[in-house]
């Protein structure tokens, strides 16, 4: 199986359904999508919620084809290994007397209505021969569990769903699939193929969608109102429910996190946690590798902070930036653009300046999401801060290589982590502008030195 890059999958058909997801979970995590190619699909990361990082995934409508539900999960789950795949998105009411639109749709079972048996000729009988899967157990208890205790939205109600590849609007249709499942809350298109593809890799799967139509041959009627209605209340169900409660338990602290303590030190990190210093917070967490996050989240026994760090610092975007760097498993993301806003300026000058700063990899490969302001513009002291940045990401480097042998460090001199990312033209002009600016410098200091010499014979010579 293949290394997991996620433990919650939320996959989504439409236009509506997925513009809804995205609003919902980025206001859920406090952090914007990061779209990542992983094999052969684009997935977008929403970073975690409750411990359980969440990735979503754009499938064509339908489960058949190359890239309806069943493909393109079956590919998803050989390629990031989800513990869990739950279906977002809009589906067909059933009993416009008893439902709305807008409605939640939670699969305790599927009926597959695709597999159907036609009689004699005579009798024209139609028989149910699909699948009836119950939906994980987990996923059931968990999300009724959302619904009855703290979801103040739109009625959600668990029951069975149809689905199968027909684009349903006829009424006489949707009452036919009625006469053999009459406990039927609505329809979809997509969760056969969720159901299948999970069934087969056991992992726990779910739908859940909202009503925007009938199926009665008015589906054109309000038709992007009512897709955008439910596709939110959709969306806003999940999301909440994921933030609300822990749905993926994490497992005790590895052998590797106990073998190899953070450098630095859970206690110090805490401590400043408690002195609500979360400008510094955000330096610390953006540079530690994955390995190191997990050893202090299970150290310190939470991982509220966390969010917090990342939703809650006014702007964060002054600190965090928009620049970001793959530590070297690919999942987690660090923040760079930040890192010298803050950190460097809280740090001692250093004495002396990089005689060829675009020597060096920070110099080179850092990225700036912004012009640089009045105070970067200050050459001499942003060459120091260059500086300190390259000690910072060696000293980084040499703890790595000390205690994660079996990351690959081996290109990692002379710009380390920042090696990833690369500096805008603008910066790069700056510090073109700053390489001469000392070039000048040096050849006054120069030519003074050599009127001085100059002088100094002249005097020599005149006693």
């Amino acid at each position: 199986m293949a290394e997991r890059y996620a433990d919650v999958l939320i996959v989504t058909v439409n236009p509506h359904e997925t513009t809804a997801l995205s609003k919902a979970l980025s206001l859920a995590t406090g952090q914007p999508h990061a779209p990542k190619t992983i094999g052969k699909r684009v997935y977008n990361d929403f970073g975690t919620l409750n411990g359980a990082s969440i990735f979503h995934l754009l499938t064509e409508m339908g489960s058949g084809g190359r890239g309806g539900s069943q493909r393109s999960v079956d590919m998803a789950i050989d390629t990031i290994n989800p513990e869990v795949v739950i279906a977002v998105g809009i589906a067909f009411g059933v009993d416009e007397k008893k439902q709305k639109i807008g409605d939640i749709l939670i699969s305790s079972q599927l009926w597959t209505y695709e597999l159907r048996r036609v009689g004699t000729e005579e009798g024209k009988e139609i028989v149910p021969r699909g699948d009836k899967p119950h939906a994980s157990t987990r996923l059931i208890n968990f999300f009724e569990n959302f619904n009855q205790l703290k979801w103040e939205g739109a009625k959600a109600k668990a029951g069975l769903i149809l689905t199968g590849d027909k684009l349903i609007d006829n009424i006489d249709y949707r009452n036919e699939l009625l006469k053999y499942e009459g406990e039927a809350i609505g329809g979809e298109m997509e969760g056969a193929g969720v159901y299948i593809a999970c069934e087969e890799n056991k992992v726990d799967w779910i739908v859940i969608k909202a009503i925007c139509d009938w199926a009665d041959g008015k589906k054109n009627l309000r038709k992007n109102q009512r897709q955008a209605k439910a596709a939110a209340n959709a969306a806003a169900f999940v999301a909440e429910a994921l933030k609300s409660f822990v749905l993926i338990e994490k497992s005790p602290r590895s052998e590797s996190a106990k073998a190899h303590p953070p450098a630095i030190s859970v206690d110090a990190l805490d401590e400043t946690r408690r002195k609500s210093d979360l400008k510094t917070l955000t330096v610390l967490f953006g540079l530690m590798p994955r390995p190191l996050v997990s050893h202090f989240l299970e150290e310190a026994n939470e991982d509220r902070w966390i969010y917090d760090i990342l939703t809650e610092v006014e702007p964060a975007e002054k600190y965090v930036g928009s620049a970001m760097i793959h530590f070297y498993d690919q999942q987690l993301k660090a923040r760079v653009d930040g890192f010298f806003k803050y950190w460097l300026q809280t740090q001692e000058d250093s004495a002396g300046f990089f005689e060829d700063p675009l020597s060096t990899g920070i110099a080179r490969r850092v990225h700036w999401s912004r012009e640089p302001t009045d105070f970067d513009k200050r050459y001499p002291r942003f060459h120091k801060r260059v500086k300190l940045a390259y000690e910072s990401f060696k000293q980084l480097n040499a703890y790595l290589r000390d205690n994660f042998p079996e990351l690959d460090l081996e290109s990692l001199d002379r710009g380390g982590v920042a090696r990833y990312v690369e500096w805008t033209d603008e910066i790069k002009r700056e510090v073109a502008e700053i390489r001469k600016s000392l070039l000048k410098e040096k050849q006054k200091d120069n030519e003074g030195r050599s009127a001085s010499a100059g002088e100094t014979l002249e005097s020599d010579g005149a006693t």
